[in-house]
């Protein structure tokens, strides 16, 4: 697809208008957000558009949230041994979905797994 830049501005020049065009991929969330697997298993929740390495780390954070409910990014990144972007970009593939939800006061809330999380794992 080619995207078309528009330029306008007046007689005198005395401004600019640009128009970029987003291409259409941009809008899609076509790999993260298809469905969510109706299996029981914590490998089975995300769909197999994300790759595996994300998978790993999104269904260690649901265990580690199923045994030790409220947890914040950084503890989770701790436990993980992962950087806090990382875990922070599983848990917002997660909110996503709706599978985990924070709680509580910016500063001493954390995160927990949502119903329909704990009812497609049981």
């Amino acid at each position: 697809m080619k995207c078309k830049r528009v330029f306008e501005t007046d007689d005198n020049y005395s401004y600019f208008i640009t128009t970029l065009p987003i291409h259409p991929a941009f809008f899609s969330d076509e790999g993260i957000n298809d469905a969510i697997n109706q299996n029981n298993t914590v490998f089975n929740i995300l769909h197999e558009g994300i790759n595996e390495g994300i998978n790993e780390g999104i269904n260690e954070i649901v265990h580690i949230l199923l045994n030790v409910p409220g947890l914040n990014a950084v503890e989770i990144a701790s436990r993980m041994n992962k950087s806090d972007a990382t875990i922070e970009r599983y848990i917002r593939i997660l909110r996503k979905k709706e599978l985990v939800e924070y709680r509580g006061s910016k500063k001493t809330g954390g995160y927990y797994l949502t119903e329909e999380a704990k009812n497609k794992l049981q």
